[in-house]
């Protein structure tokens, strides 16, 4: 359906500028077809990239301001509307942060019914980024998993998109044998769950499991190019954790399996099919293969564009920074620079017990490699201030 879906986009590319003639948006507005419309527009946010899911919310939105006719329909398409522009919101920009109060969604039949469930997914997310984890969780609750007295087959697919950010709420907070119950009990079709289950196994000490199941959901499964690259993203992330505990046990470093992930990272770098968080975790796991690898200037340089690319997406000051600061703080002390490496240890020190330590994966790992190779140098390691 997602590939048929595709190939009318290039009708709607020639369409939309159309709408933007007052006596063609007139007619559509009181087209028999207006709801039928509407979900095209919709409906079309969910491909390409940023600009044109921005125009297709766009004209969506100046069908419903158009449209004089009050109805529970017309309501349910503006909650609708207002929950598809904050996930957009969202993909794209990590300033974008929930504060409002608890959602409010128009439920009115089993179809309204399930829709709401996007908008407690989204609530979810946006508070679980800020590590407001029961707030999270009591937003997750509010879906009710049935209109009535039987669920649909909507609500009851809805119901396992909710179940599933039951087990990436678990994941964030690091209760990975629970995110471990939950997500080994959905079906591993889509990429998400997929992802987020790989994951919860890798974070489980179960790496070789995780990649199989990566590998093989990629060999069988029939999805959009966007999933795909999802997976392939996860699975670098999970055979840079298998060399990284490799390590950490005091086996020799497998430069060979880090050039091979380094490649893997390369060709997803700036792909249109991620998005800002990503691309960050895609210069970590270029940043951690260079250091690993020796490469120090190439690491420095690395670290140092996982910052920049932090900033400009303005991602809050925290986790993140603290992670690049040890790295740099790891790498200058290598080179003799101790000085420097010190005023990177200190503001490593400062932010390293900033929320968000299980939001990227191996992330503890790399900080105890850390400990340990700072552990050679002569300066001190961040453990000695910071627990």
């Amino acid at each position: 359906m997602y590939q048929r879906c595709e190939r009318l986009l290039p009708s709607l590319e020639y369409a939309f500028p159309n709408m933007d003639y007052q006596q063609v948006m007139a007619h559509l507005i009181k087209s028999p077809g207006f709801y039928s419309i509407l979900e095209t527009c919709l409906a079309s946010s969910y491909f390409r990239d940023k600009r044109w899911k921005e125009m297709a919310l766009t004209w969506a939105e100046s069908l419903i301001q158009g449209s004089q006719h009050k109805s529970d329909k017309k309501s349910l398409w503006s909650a609708r509307l207002d929950v598809r522009k904050r996930q957009v919101q969202r993909l794209y920009s990590a300033s974008h942060i929930f504060h409002a109060q608890p959602s409010v969604f128009p439920c009115f039949d089993q179809r309204s019914n399930g829709f709401s469930a996007e908008m407690a997914i989204l609530n979810m997310h946006e508070l679980a980024r800020q590590s407001m984890f029961t707030a999270a969780e009591e937003e997750l609750s509010r879906f009710k998993p049935s209109f009535g007295h039987s669920i649909s087959t909507f609500e009851e697919h809805q119901l396992i998109k909710v179940q599933r950010a039951y087990g990436v709420l678990r994941r964030f907070q690091g209760w990975f044998d629970e995110a471990y119950d939950i997500l080994a009990s959905l079906p591993h079709v889509d990429s998400l769950t997929m992802s987020h289950f790989a994951a919860v196994l890798s974070a489980r000490s179960e790496d070789n499991q995780a990649i199989a199941k990566l590998e093989i959901w990629l060999q069988r499964i029939t999805a959009p190019h966007r999933a795909i690259t999802r997976v392939k993203h996860m699975l670098a992330q999970v055979k840079l954790v298998r060399v990284m505990r490799a390590v950490l046990s005091g086996q020799l470093t497998d430069t060979a399996s880090l050039r091979t992930i380094r490649n893997m990272y390369q060709d997803l770098r700036g792909s249109r099919d991620l998005y800002w968080f990503d691309d960050i975790c895609t210069w970590i796991g270029i940043a951690i293969c260079d250091h690993l690898g020796g490469e120090a200037e190439q690491g420095i340089q690395a670290w140092q564009e996982v910052r920049s690319l932090s900033r400009r997406e303005n991602l809050p000051i925290g986790y993140t920074d603290a992670i690049v600061a040890y790295s740099l703080s790891e790498l200058e002390g290598r080179r003799g620079e101790y000085a420097e490496a010190e005023i990177h240890a200190a503001r490593a020190r400062s932010l390293i017990l900033s929320p968000g330590r299980n939001f990227i994966l191996g992330m503890d790992l790399w900080v105890a490699i850390l400990e340990d190779l700072i552990g050679k140098q002569s300066h001190p390691s961040i453990s000695n201030s910071s627990t």
